[in-house]
Formats: structure tokens, sequence, C-alpha cells
């Protein structure tokens, strides 16, 4: 009993978050934590631990170059992970609303596999995010993520923020909406 109680846990604890979305005036800003148990991705300020170009799940090329320009969000998260699932509108609409935008690419790292990744698509449609397959242990390697979903918000490849739990209230979808248009307009000529 005890074991499971452990587990129990020790799976719950996973999911807590190490920022909130607080509501300054009119807006939300991320607050962090000052110290989180579990690793939450890159510290700000640092590069994008991307080494290699990364093919996506239909065998384009994701350039380190192109992920390195302009503005980069990645998503990370894995089919059947409830809140994964509970953000996608938001993604779509947060894609869609940039569309038109060649400064901004979005990008989702899953780990499951390619195969299983094209039976969900087919099943629930894309969110307009470029998706690559990888394994857990590139996730935790490369980017120090153990709980999802999880997005990291790059500018000219180095880390500005990061969120991580569901975005998939309102308020969050007009918090990256605001977030990513600031960044838009503070770093393109």
């Amino acid at each position: 009993m005890k074991l499971y109680l452990f587990v129990f846990l020790f799976l719950t604890s996973l999911s807590i978050t190490a920022q909130q979305l607080k509501k300054n005036g009119d807006n939300y800003e991320i607050k962090y934590k000052k110290k989180s148990k579990y690793p939450m991705g890159p510290e700000l300020g640092s590069k994008i631990p991307i080494k290699e170009n990364l093919k996506d799940i239909y065998g384009n090329t994701i350039s380190i170059s192109e992920l390195e320009s302009g503005i980069t969000v990645l998503n990370f998260w894995f089919i059947g992970c409830k809140m994964c699932k509970m953000e996608e509108p938001n993604l779509k609409e947060l894609s869609s609303y940039f569309s038109d935008n060649s400064n901004i690419k979005f990008v989702s790292i899953c780990r499951s596999s390619s195969d299983l990744i094209h039976s969900y698509y087919a099943k629930y449609g894309e969110f307009g995010y470029k998706t690559v397959s990888v394994e857990r242990p590139y996730v935790i390697d490369n980017f120090n993520i153990v709980g999802f979903p999880t997005q990291l918000y790059y500018v000219n490849g180095i880390l500005k923020d990061k969120t991580s739990g569901a975005m998939n209230e309102e308020y969050h979808l007009e918090w990256m909406k605001n977030y990513l248009e600031k960044q838009i307009k503070e770093n393109t000529l």
C-alpha cells in the first residue's frame, strides 16, 4: 500500500507547475516560483539546445538556423497526456492567428512515435505546429523537461520565457497572443 501511495504522490508531483500567470492590471504575466523541485526546461537566457537539424513527421527538415532566427515556440507533449489534449484548441487558435507572420515558427516536440502521431492527427486533426517525433530521453537530456505540456519561447535562439501545464483557458490564449505580438514588435525590423 505504501508503494502505491508513493507512486501516486510522485506522479502527482510531476504535474506541479513552476510558474503561474498572474493578473497585472489588464494583462497577465508569468510569475516563476523561486525554486522548483522538478526541472522545467533550460534556464532563461540559454541558447536553444538543438545540435542538429530536425525532421518533422512528414520528412521535412527543420534547420537549426530556422529555429535560431526570429521567434520560435516549442511545445513539448505526448499522445495520452490529458493536459496536452486540453490545450490543443488554444494551440490551433494561436498558430492560425500568426499563420501569415513569417517571423514566428511553431514546432511541437512529441515523445510519441511518428505512426502514432499520424493516427492521432487523422482522428483529431493537427494544431498547426510542425511536429517532430522524439524519444523521451531526447527531451530530458536536451531540454531538461519532465512535465508535459511545456512551451518554450525563443527569440533569435535565446530562451525568453517558458510555461508548463495546460494553457487551455481563454486568458492563457490572450496571454500567448499578447506575449508573441510584443516579441514580434521588439525583435523584428
